[in-house]
């Protein structure tokens, strides 16, 4: 049973995905709601978990802290899953993605040169973790912009897709175990 501060975390949250969505989107500027707000927002008929403020932070800053102590390859895939991805660009207004979320790409993109052999381009590599993670980027303008078959770059995607999806499924289980979630 993991209980900080009297409170079980499987009373907080369903499974381990819950638990690092909040983590990750648990916004430091969040300002408690007055009676009044409360009472009129949907938050009011007791959909929350109470966890706000300095409440909310330490929650989410303990699991951040157990996130840590993992492995880096499982760290970074789940930090590439469950963390923001982009932010809009003040000078464009277009997407830009948030520091934390490319050091994990470019972490899985080494890693994956490791992993599977024959593909020479790093940024084509890159494409096939980030359309992983996020469905809008596409590994076949990535490839046809180095000229690369697309069969090719169909079969890549699979072998290091297949990978990705053996090292996430080791990395939920991985931060299960830290986060010391029932199994029942």
């Amino acid at each position: 049973m993991n209980t900080v501060f009297g409170i079980d975390i499987n009373d907080l949250f369903r499974n381990e995905h819950e638990a690092l969505k909040f983590a990750f989107n648990f916004q430091s500027q969040q300002y408690p709601l007055s009676p009044m707000s409360k009472l009129g927002s949907l938050e009011a008929l007791g959909q929350g978990k109470g966890l706000v403020s300095t409440d909310g932070a330490a929650q989410a800053g303990m699991i951040r802290k157990k996130l840590d102590r993992l492995s880096e390859a499982h760290r970074h895939c789940l930090v590439a899953r469950f963390s923001p991805k982009y932010e809009a660009c003040p000078c464009c207004q277009g997407d830009r993605a948030l520091p934390e979320w490319r050091e994990s790409i470019v972490y899985l993109r080494e890693w994956s040169a490791f992993q599977v052999t024959g593909i020479s381009f790093g940024h084509v590599r890159e494409a096939i973790i980030m359309n992983f993670f996020d469905k809008r980027v596409s590994v076949i303008d990535a490839a046809d912009r180095v000229h690369m078959n697309q069969r090719t770059a169909r079969r890549h995607t699979k072998n290091i897709q297949d990978k990705l999806k053996v090292l996430e499924l080791e990395a939920l289980g991985a931060i299960r175990a830290a986060l010391e979630f029932s199994t029942g």
